[in-house]
């Protein structure tokens, strides 16, 4: 058993979590005085309270990164404001991993994931590619990093090496592209943040057609690259029958992710709640949906039991967010410090006296994001480029901006060793994350972000056509 002050400070740890939780929502909804700072202080002790259950390496960077951005703070005369602006910034984090914790469970639960694993099992090795990469970003896109273990098998028992590699790229490229569109990624709540008067309605078909096309170019370098080194299902000595169903479940699914963006869209624009706040109700009110349906159609499950098996897996997620949202303040954190060294104003002079147009800036900033994000967390270029430019005074639209940002976060998820994805398809390949992702990722990074500029573009002159 496990002791009994162990017990207490995760009940404890839960309770701070529950509180910033509905704090932070309440404060959305009704702008109380006193929700916000409850929001904050309790969302601390949530972290602290979990402080000493991070590991070490993640914990030294996160608390250099902390004191980094409080020190260019106070530096700067601004060590309030630092803290404040990253605070609610991970507040929005709060909700967005608090809705997330809800829907893993029905989503790895339901038979619908394993039909849809089987159409990739079957699809013949012309088009194996292609199924990877769209499963990674669509089912990616709907329960994050859940769906490389959704596919690890195919991936782990592959013999080839550079088979293996094809799967894992197939895999992080499809899942990168969907981190510009989904409302379910960390992205979406700094930019919600960053743009708070930009609803994510207003860009999210632009960026959806954009994650779509990152797929193709993704797959295009696939056969310029790759074609030769064929994926090899037999090797998985896993097979399945041809089932009928299968196909019916990417309906069922692709409804199940239709209502949620309805739900989404509808409480951001009939609500004062923005994106990550319509999150952390949609999600949960679908998912004990979702669970109730799984049960009425398994008759070896019985509703109670599923919704107590959701409560129970739903605490167990929120309790490993330490982690994450540790690592994440301090990005944030240290980006809001540096965004305080290099002020605005320095920043517009700069760019005015080096005559950039349109389509240089966004060249430009690409490639900062893209350089930055190749040596450092990836969020952090997006936080000190969000927080410096001012889209109107440099001519761009705000939601060119936020679909800007979205894709810069994508593409430096990919070149950066520290990011997530970048770890988990390390281990994967059983090499170093800096070489998963220089080595791997770098000629595709470098075309997309040439591919995105010239979207971005196209996509501004398209809005402004009367």
């Amino acid at each position: 058993m496990l002791p009994k002050h162990f017990l207490i400070r995760k009940t404890f740890t839960l309770t701070c979590f529950v509180i910033a939780f509905v704090a932070a929502l309440g404060d959305l909804l009704f702008g109380f005085v006193l929700l916000n700072p409850l929001a904050i202080l309790t969302m601390l002790l949530f972290v602290l309270l979990g402080f000493n259950t991070v590991s070490p390496t993640p914990r030294a960077i996160a608390t250099g990164l902390l004191v980094g951005g409080w020190v260019l703070g106070a530096v700067f005369g601004h060590v309030v404001d630092v803290f404040i602006r990253s605070s609610q910034m991970v507040l929005n984090l709060i909700l967005l991993f608090g809705g997330m914790a809800f829907i893993q469970f029905p989503a790895l639960k339901s038979p619908a994931m394993t039909d849809i694993r089987q159409i990739v099992f079957q699809q013949p090795p012309g088009r194996r590619y292609m199924a990877l990469t769209l499963v990674s970003h669509y089912v990616g896109a709907l329960i994050s990093l859940s769906v490389l273990g959704l596919l690890s098998s195919f991936i782990e028992k592959q013999k080839n090496p550079q088979a293996k590699r094809r799967i894992g790229i197939a895999m992080s490229r499809g899942f990168s592209a969907a981190t510009v569109w989904s409302p379910f990624f960390i992205s979406m709540a700094v930019v919600a943040s960053l743009l708070p008067t930009v609803p994510w309605s207003e860009f999210a078909l632009a960026a959806f057609f954009l994650g779509f096309c990152l797929l193709l170019l993704g797959w295009l370098v696939d056969r310029l690259e790759g074609v030769q080194q064929t994926i090899n299902v037999n090797d998985s000595k896993e097979t399945y029958q041809t089932s009928a169903s299968a196909w019916s479940s990417i309906s069922k699914i692709m409804l199940i992710m239709v209502m949620i963006v309805v739900c989404i869209m509808s409480l951001s624009e009939f609500t004062a709640l923005n994106t990550p706040g319509a999150v952390a109700i949609a999600l949960p009110v679908v998912s004990i949906i979702w669970v109730m349906t799984i049960a009425s159609f398994r008759t070896e499950l019985k509703t109670p039991s599923s919704l107590q098996e959701l409560s129970g897996d739903v605490t167990r997620r929120c309790l490993s967010l330490v982690s994450p949202m540790l690592m994440f303040y301090g990005a944030i954190t240290f980006g809001q410090g540096i965004s305080e060294a290099l002020n605005s104003e320095l920043l517009d002079i700069s760019l005015s006296d080096l005559g950039i147009n349109y389509g240089n800036a966004l060249i430009i900033l690409t490639a900062v994001v893209v350089i930055a994000g190749s040596v450092m967390h990836p969020i952090i270029p997006v936080v000190v480029i969000g927080s410096l430019i001012d889209p109107t005074e440099l001519g761009f639209s705000p939601t060119v901006i936020a679909v800007f940002l979205l894709a810069a976060r994508s593409l430096a998820s990919l070149m950066s060793p520290f990011s997530g994805l970048t770890i988990i398809m390390s281990q994967i390949f059983q090499t170093s994350p800096w070489k998963t992702s220089w080595r791997y990722q770098a000629r595709f990074t470098l075309l997309a972000s040439i591919f995105c500029v010239v979207y971005l573009y196209l996509y501004d002159q398209l809005i402004q056509t009367p």
